[in-house]
């Protein structure tokens, strides 16, 4: 029931599901997400198991769009197989951008095919070998030196992001909103950033349409439908206002 929910979702939304696949032996993951007080949340998941699916099949999807522009993944599915596809998405011409979450082991070698580097500031201090609660900055330039992306973008929670591009970073603040349930805020964040990408945004500019967007998203409970449209996500974040930068970047 899980997986046609979520087709139908997909569906909903105008995605295409050519490459949607559905089997009887495999089950839909769970979790169980415990929110604080303050909206931050703890999210327990099924255990780790193989992945369900091949880079046969990602390469094929991949060949059955020739007119896309933009490849889009993340270590939830495994943690080789999108390494594996985002390099042979880059070898097609396309943008890749990686989501490194859950990051339950670090990439063994520089990954300079992906284009975008997503991390949450945990998942940053992992890359960086470092445990400096403080400077995200200098942990943001250390992902960056280690894994060598074209860019590496640092989510910061309430406080915003960092992006660092040949070893420069740059901050972007968060906006103020009343925080009521941060799960989804992350993917909705780098949809966003993505969709700025696609509409010829820089990555500064995507960097803070991201912000503005994530923080609609975390003024609402649930996960994928709490994500607004388009037109109501810009109608409610025209007159947001950004936070104070803050201390370590």
């Amino acid at each position: 029931r899980e997986g046609q929910l979520g087709k139908e979702w997909l569906e909903e939304a105008g995605v295409d599901t050519t490459h949607y696949f559905m089997s009887p032996e495999v089950k839909t993951d769970v979790g169980v997400v415990i929110i604080r007080d303050d909206g931050e949340n703890m999210v327990i998941g099924s255990p780790v198991h193989p992945c369900y699916m091949t880079f046969a099949e990602v390469k094929k999807a991949v060949d059955d769009f020739p007119g896309a522009g933009y490849f889009v993944s993340g270590l939830e599915v495994d943690q080789e197989i999108p390494l594996h596809a985002c390099r042979y998405a880059k070898e097609r011409g396309l943008v890749t951008l990686l989501n490194a979450s859950p990051l339950l082991k670090k990439p063994a070698e520089p990954i300079e095919y992906v284009d975008y580097l997503f991390v949450n500031e945990l998942e940053g201090m992992e890359l960086a070998g470092t445990e400096d609660h403080k400077n995200w900055r200098r942990t943001a330039e250390a992902v960056w030196q280690r894994c060598r992306p074209r860019v590496v973008v640092m989510t910061l929670g309430s406080r915003g992001c960092v992006l660092c591009e040949r070893g420069e970073c740059t901050f972007f603040p968060s906006y103020e909103v009343t925080c009521v349930d941060t799960v989804a805020a992350g993917d909705g964040f780098l949809a966003a950033f993505t969709a700025g990408l696609v509409w010829g945004l820089d990555h500064g500019q995507a960097a803070d349409w991201g912000n503005r967007y994530a923080a609609v998203v975390v003024e609402r409970e649930g996960a994928i439908l709490s994500y607004p449209a388009l037109e109501e996500a810009r109608r409610l974040s025209a007159n947001l206002k950004a936070c104070c930068i803050c201390e370590g970047v």
